[in-house]
């Protein structure tokens, strides 16, 4: 076997000690190491030749010319054991040791390191060693990535010290919230903090990103820890700093001329650096020689990681093999045959997020040889188990609509190995049976009562039996009619004679009814269920008397630590992940981060609680599972109240990293399980598959700021229009004006109107005209359009000009936010597609309308769909027609590994090395017919908005039940309205007072999106106006979704200065008021959007299906028709059109009144980034033995970029809400049966010339270049 040369520079001998520790994985891995003492430069590059690899530490100099040095000798592989943009330029995850920062942290603060020095000379004395606790101080973390996180593990910041952490980071990570760290921008960081700590990498944007002005704004006594690049810290800076006192310490465990003297011994020279000489003279300056990565356990996770890095980027040429004994995936091993692993589940739940995580991992981790099939509903609902695919490994788990019993027959048939015991899922169906399970393995639960009228648990013969066989229980599930009364004085339930005072838990034995009551001493209770919007439970002050229909569990209430519970998340019995929430028993609100979830913070069982995660692992036969703990009495007592079934943790990547190499290892057990049945991947099926053959996907554009117009109406008949008509230039169609020049044109028309005579109110309006345009005229967005309205009809000759308008709009740009929500969004779409069948990937066809924001959207999302690093590039750029074709590779390991090929076009390969590819070039497609804004629907459009009104009525949402219209809110639209008004005149008089009392360019640090106080006034300023300065019952009502629109924009990307500036104190308090009255105008101002924005587009069938026809039944026709050819073809596809709020409205009415069965008709809002997907499906081989295909399509709709409560969720600073997962509208339904409802509309032809898109449109080609193969 050939063996791979490496050539190891800057080796110690701890690193040789770690490497060594790996021999057998080196040799099996066929690599041999020569050890050299030198650092790597030019000069020493000599030394390797003959080798094929080389291993390089952090000072070592991976500079152009050293590479090209080490290239011509043959080297085609750099290893990197150590992390750092400055060395290598590769992007690579930091990754550091989270317990030494901590450690230099409390011992600059505690001075440990002066009171070592003292004892040792026999000074016992504490002067000067007074030090500072870290409860209640401000601790700002400036990079927040893995080190980030791993410093609120286990709440060591947040709360083990009782800390407030804040952080920045460009690219925010979801789950900090759950690991105690809010964001906040940059500069509000540096003003806040007591204590800095550096965690980010060195790059171009963060070199010397602790500097003098910063550090002017930092409090007194500041204290700065540094892990990171010494080059973060202007170093001359931090001198000027200390020598004046402001800097109270600094802790450094890095220098930014450190390559001269870190890792070699210096004690006998004299340091030449004057400024590193002087940092060390400051006796509250604490240095150490980069040492944080500098353990036993971190040498050797590096040394094998370098090894696995190295071997599985060797080309296939040197016939490297594992040979390692017992060896699992988690060390490198191949498996031996390709397992098969069966996903069998609902959609929401098999193609959700943290599935699509996992089983992306699982794959990867199997190279090869882990292959993953996700059954699908219409293979779970609608074919016989025996036509399901074969699969080893059975991932399968119930939830609603999942039909248990099917999966249990196809276990028995197939005989796979199961993750989670299928039979054993119905016992976490009755809490009785649960609670007597969890009594018998000795698990703490609180005192109860059961009350059953139903004669008792109900669970099959063989399912009896297999708990008798696997726990040694004996079940007796037959229960007499429970005797149930309140005592006299209402304070206590007695069953069956036995007392439980109030408060105590009333739950239905249902596992799946989550209506669970609690009744509180003095007649009043809180109803808890699933949660709502923002909302888990709600108090009932007539809520008294327990249920006496029914059978239910009864529950001491238990006073909980901290108002919080603990959800426990299993995977095997080896492995748990718990994290701590506000119990719903407090007020019933549920807060949730950016993904929408709830925010959660991670905490650690005790070895009590962890074992009650294996005995109920093993009591349920459910690997992955889920259980609810509360702990009481100062954490002294714990108990469990609740075991779910199959349960997920969200977004936290280091449970997916592990849930996946639990889920490889089972693979791998299974491979060399000796004498095992053939695997799945031997066999041919029985019967024929489902398969995802295409997907045709329409989105709205991601987050935009809001828009704001003016219109002008001029009547060509009167002389000083003219010039107005000068500027269509002969057009027949809309013109659009965007550049500077060409609004100036508009200024010259308005001084030619004056000087032709134009007089009264429309002289008025001209200078209205002009003092807007001159006030925007450099705003991004800033644009006219003009369009010219023509004689009707079929009259011989042309058409004569009858009208004009103007319209002149700003805003609707493409945020910040918007990059991340479209790259997110082609990301997860890719890794859905990649689980449903990777072929589709390979026929992708993109189209976009012309308006930047959707072209803008379209481009990063496809970057991402595609696998170009310009999906990363695009989120911190504006917008370009071509991406940038350089891609390199984040490896999770401090190590890294990338071949030597010098070229201009790369990308990733599925390895993880850099290679020399051939970059295709991929195509946005712009189609102004199809996705483009249309005036044909105009004039209906106009008339439905002069009739909003008639929704106001009274009794009207009664009298329409499609309207939407909140249950719970007792008041008619019209009350609703009513009160909106006197909010925002109140409102107004509050701002107008802070605008004039307050300093307002100091309240927020930094605007994004090109906005400043003075916008801020204006676009308020028009929304008072439109609202209060009407009478109520001349109000617009499509006024409501500008003011819903402006209140979301500014609670997502100007949340400080919102709450500050409406805040009758004049801003005195930090972040959301206690005063909630803007959380009542945003519930009020959605209502009323919810009920007038959908019906903007129709407020009778007929009038919608009208209006879809004339807005979207182009695109309508070309997404059944994208259907048809993807059905009449061999090949898989993936199209995608990307357009506006118009156009999704529309479409989606066209379909709910096309005729096809809706599972659920009420639309949700339709957000930034909403989309509605069509699946095409693929059965090849015919039922009953028939050889003909069978196709099916599958709707799902995506309410986009939304929160039901978004003055309430976390952020961060993206200012960004994610994409929410898609929901289904239809079940699978008939091929045929879909595309003749859909076409329904086809024959509703406008008569209309100007209605109709041109049949040959010309498209328009934006090249993505440098998106790679698939």
């Amino acid at each position: 076997m050939k063996s791979m040369k490496v050539a190891m520079y800057s080796t110690r001998q701890y690193d040789r000690r770690s490497f060594e520790g790996e021999s057998e994985h080196i040799t099996a891995a066929g690599i041999e190491i020569t050890y050299l003492e030198p650092h790597l430069n030019v000069v020493t590059a000599k030394l390797a030749e003959g080798h094929q690899a080389v291993c390089l530490f952090v000072n070592d100099d991976a500079s152009e010319e050293t590479l090209r040095v080490l290239h011509s000798q043959g080297i085609k592989y750099i290893a990197m054991r150590c992390a750092g943009y400055n060395n290598v330029d590769l992007k690579v995850a930091e990754e550091l040791v989270a317990e030494f920062t901590v450690g230099m942290l409390l011992t600059i603060v505690r001075k440990y390191h002066k009171s070592y020095n003292r004892v040792r000379e026999g000074n016992f004395l504490l002067d000067g060693l007074m030090g500072f606790n870290l409860e209640g101080k401000t601790i700002g973390i400036i990079g927040t990535g893995k080190i980030g996180k791993c410093l609120c593990t286990g709440r060591i910041l947040a709360h083990g010290f009782r800390a407030k952490v804040i952080g920045y980071d460009p690219y925010p990570s979801p789950t900090a919230a759950e690991n105690g760290i809010q964001y906040v921008s940059l500069d509000e960081l540096f003003k806040a903090s007591d204590i800095i700590s550096l965690h980010c990498p060195l790059t171009p944007d963060t070199e010397y990103i602790v500097n003098e002005e910063a550090l002017k704004t930092t409090k007194p006594g500041l204290v700065i820890v540094n892990t990171s690049r010494g080059a973060l810290i202007n170093t001359a800076d931090l001198i000027h700093g200390l020598k004046s006192g402001h800097i109270g310490a600094v802790g450094m465990d890095v220098y930014e001329r450190e390559s001269k003297y870190f890792f070699r011994d210096s004690s006998n020279k004299i340091i030449q650096d004057d400024q590193l000489s002087r940092l060390v003279s400051f006796h509250n300056v604490f240095i150490s020689g980069h040492q944080a990565f500098l353990t036993k356990e971190a040498l050797s996770a590096i040394a094998r990681s370098t090894v696995e890095n190295l071997r599985s980027r060797a080309p296939s040429s040197l016939g490297i093999r594992s040979h390692s004994p017992s060896p699992t995936p988690s060390d490198g091993a191949q498996l031996s045959t390709v397992v098969v692993v069966g996903v069998c589940a609902m959609d929401v739940k098999a193609r959700s997020k943290p599935m699509r995580e996992i089983i992306t991992r699982l794959v990867e981790r199997g190279r090869g040889c882990i292959e993953v099939k996700l059954f699908g509903e219409q293979v779970i609902l609608g074919e016989d188990v025996k036509n399901w695919p074969r699969c080893d490994i059975l991932i399968s788990f119930f939830s609603t609509d999942f039909p248990l019993f099917k999966a249990v027959e196809y276990v028995k048939l197939r005989n796979p190995v199961c993750i989670n015991d299928l039979h054993a899922q119905a016992l976490l169906w009755d809490r009785r049976v649960v609670v007597r399970i969890l009594d018998h393995f000795s698990i703490p639960t609180p005192r109860r009562l059961i009350a059953s009228r139903d004669g008792g648990a109900k669970l099959d013969a063989d399912l009896l039996a297999l708990v008798e066989s696997h726990t040694g229980l004996r079940l007796n599930l037959e229960e007499p009619m429970a005797d149930v009364r309140m005592r006299e004085d209402g304070e206590a339930i007695i069953v069956n004679g036995q007392v439980m005072e109030k408060p105590f838990v009333e739950k239905p034995v249902n596992g799946e009814d989550h209506n669970v009551y609690i009744y509180f001493k003095g007649g009043q209770g809180r109803r808890l269920f699933r949660k709502v919007g923002n909302k888990s439970s709600e108090l009932d002050p007539t809520l008294s008397t327990p249920r006496m229909e029914g059978s239910y569990v009864y529950e001491e209430f238990i006073d909980v630590d901290n108002a919080e519970d603990i959800k426990v998340y299993t995977v095997g019995p080896t492995y748990t992940h718990a994290e701590t929430r506000k119990s719903p028993v407090v007020d019933g609100v549920v807060r949730r981060n950016t993904e929408g979830k709830e925010i959660r913070f991670i905490t650690h069982l005790s070895d009590e609680e962890k074992s009650w995660a294996s005995k109920i692992c093993e009591a349920f036969g459910q690997r992955v599972c889920g259980f609810d703990v509360l702990r009481c009495d100062g954490g002294a007592r714990s108990m469990v109240i609740d075991v779910n079934g199959w349960s997920f943790v969200k977004g936290n990547e280091t449970y997916y990293d592990k849930a996946a190499e639990i889920l490889a290892d089972v693979c791998f057990k299974y491979s060399i399980k000796p004498g095992r049945a053939p695997g799945a991947n031997d066999i041919m099926d029985d019967g024929p598959q489902w398969t995802l053959k295409a997907n045709v996907t329409v989105f709205r554009h991601a987050d935009r700021t809001p828009k704001q117009k003016l219109k002008f109406n001029f009547p060509v008949s009167e002389p000083w229009t003219k010039p107005f008509v000068d500027l269509l230039n002969g057009e027949k169609e809309e013109i659009i004006l965007r550049e500077s020049e060409q609004l100036k044109k508009i200024a010259e028309a308005i001084q030619q109107a004056r000087d032709l005579g134009a007089s009264g109110e429309d002289l008025n309006k001209l200078t209205q005209l002009n003092n807007a345009l001159f006030s925007k005229i450099d705003l991004p967005g800033t644009k006219a359009q003009l369009k010219p309205g023509f004689t009707k009809g079929k009259a011989v000759g042309p058409r004569k000009l009858e009208k004009l308008q103007l319209v002149f709009k700003w805003g609707g740009e493409f945020t910040h936010a918007a990059r991340y929500q479209s790259r997110d969004l082609g990301e997860s779409m890719k890794k859905d597609i990649t689980i449903m069948n990777k072929d589709v990937l390979n026929n992708v066809k993109i189209f976009t309308s012309s308006e930047r924001r959707v072209t803008a959207s379209a481009e990063i999302f496809a970057a991402a769909l595609l696998d170009s690093s310009s999906a990363t590039n695009a989120t911190n750029s504006t917008l370009s027609t071509t991406t940038t074709a350089t891609t390199t590779t984040i490896n999770p390991s401090s190590a890294f590994t990338t071949t030597l090929t010098p070229t201009k076009s790369s990308h990733a390969s599925d390895s993880g090395s850099i290679m020399s590819v051939k970059v295709p070039t991929y195509q946005l497609i712009i189609r102004k017919d199809l996705l483009d804004d249309s005036n044909a629907a105009k004039d209906l459009t106009d008339d439905v908005k002069k009739r909003l009104k008639f929704l106001l009525r009274p009794g009207e949402s009664e009298r329409r039940p499609e309207l939407t219209w909140p249950k719970g809110l007792k008041k008619e639209p019209v009350e609703v309205v009513r009160e909106v008004i006197e909010l925002l005149t109140k409102f107004r008089e509050v701002m107008r007072k802070n605008f004039e009392t307050m300093d307002v360019e100091r309240i927020q640090q930094r605007w994004c999106c090109g906005d400043e106080p003075w916008l801020f006034r204006e676009r308020w300023e028009k929304l008072f106006e439109d609202f209060c300065n009407v009478k109520q019952e001349k109000f617009d009502p499509s006024r409501v979704s500008e003011l819903y629109d402006t209140l979301k924009y500014c609670a997502l990307h100007h949340r400080t200065f919102l709450f500050a500036i409406f805040d009758e104190n004049g801003g005195s308090e930090l972040g959301a008021p206690q005063n909630r009255t803007l959380h009542e105008l945003y519930g009020r101002a959605k209502a009323l959007f919810d009920l007038v924005a959908p019906q903007e587009y129709g407020i009778e069938p007929a009038e919608k299906e009208e209006i879809g026809v004339l807005t979207s039944l182009p695109l309508l026709r070309n997404v059944v028709h994208d259907l048809e050819e993807a059905r009449n073809s061999g090949e898989c596809s993936l199209t995608l059109y990307f357009t506006k709020e118009s156009h999704i409205h529309t479409l989606v009415n066209l379909v709910l009144l096309s005729g096809l069965p809706i599972a659920n008709p009420r639309i949700p809002e339709l957000d930034y980034a909403s989309h509605i997907t069509f699946e095409l499906y693929e059965r090849v081989g015919g039922r009953d033995g028939r050889l003909d295909k069978e196709y099916s399509i599958r709707l799902a709709l995506s309410e986009g970029a939304h929160s039901s409560n978004v003055l309430d969720s976390a952020l961060d600073a993206r200012h960004s809400l994610n994409v929410k997962q898609k929901k289904k509208l239809t079940q699978h339904l008939p091929y045929d049966m879909v595309i003749e409802k859909l076409s329904k509309h086809f024959h509703r032809v406008p008569n209309d010339e100007d209605m109709l898109s041109d049949p040959n449109p010309e498209a328009i080609v934006v090249p993505l270049v440098g998106v790679p193969e698939v």
